[in-house]
């Protein structure tokens, strides 16, 4: 069965709750448990062969697929973002607040600007990391940074290549607030804010 999405964005969202700069050695022991807890959770369901397992542990740990560039900035996803959302201009003010010093990062405000619309049905069914797996790849494929092999291997698989903009906008009027947000930093491949990497 794919892994569903929101239970990975579910065990992101512990660790980054749990994060306390000022108690480094605590937070990792705490991040330690919370890992465990939720791999025990969901052992059953957690793929461990094919490419399901591939696209678990490439949304787990994006920055270790460096053969995936995706050549994203911040602006244009702040573009797409207002598209999928059709976000008015108080929303959108809501979602520049990562330009102000000290402000909250992108992925952030992305939540905040989404979670209104949390209570709202979601077109289509629930996203999988499956799914997100494939629309990676082809995201990675249109980038001149990314390894021959995926773009071949893309090519093959699905001939002619889907604008990635078609690709990202369907997939955020899928998403909810939160999924939204990890979404924006497994793009970025930074999950800095969840501390994930100190527990491997």
């Amino acid at each position: 069965m794919p892994f569903p999405f929101t239970l990975l964005c579910d065990l992101l969202n512990r660790l980054e709750r749990n994060h306390k700069p000022s108690s480094v050695d605590r937070t990792q022991e705490i991040h330690a448990r919370t890992v465990v807890s939720w791999f025990n959770k969901h052992n059953e369901v957690i793929p461990r062969r094919g490419s399901g397992a591939i696209a678990f542990l490439s949304c787990l740990f994006p920055e270790r697929r460096p053969d995936r560039v995706f050549s994203l900035p911040t602006k244009q996803l702040e573009k797409m973002i207002e598209r999928a959302q059709c976000l008015g201009s108080s929303r959108m003010s809501d979602l520049q607040r990562w330009k102000a010093h000290d402000g909250p990062d992108f992925a952030s405000c992305v939540e905040r600007v989404m979670i209104i619309t949390d209570c709202e049905p979601r077109l289509g069914p629930n996203v999988t990391l499956d799914e997100i797996d494939e629309i990676l790849d082809q995201i990675a494929a249109s980038s001149p940074f990314s390894s021959v092999a995926l773009k071949e291997r893309v090519k093959q698989k699905y001939g002619q290549p889907i604008r990635r903009d078609n690709l990202l906008l369907g997939l955020f009027r899928r998403l909810r607030s939160s999924e939204a947000k990890w979404m924006i930093r497994m793009l970025s491949k930074n999950y800095t804010q969840s501390m994930l990497l100190s527990t491997s």
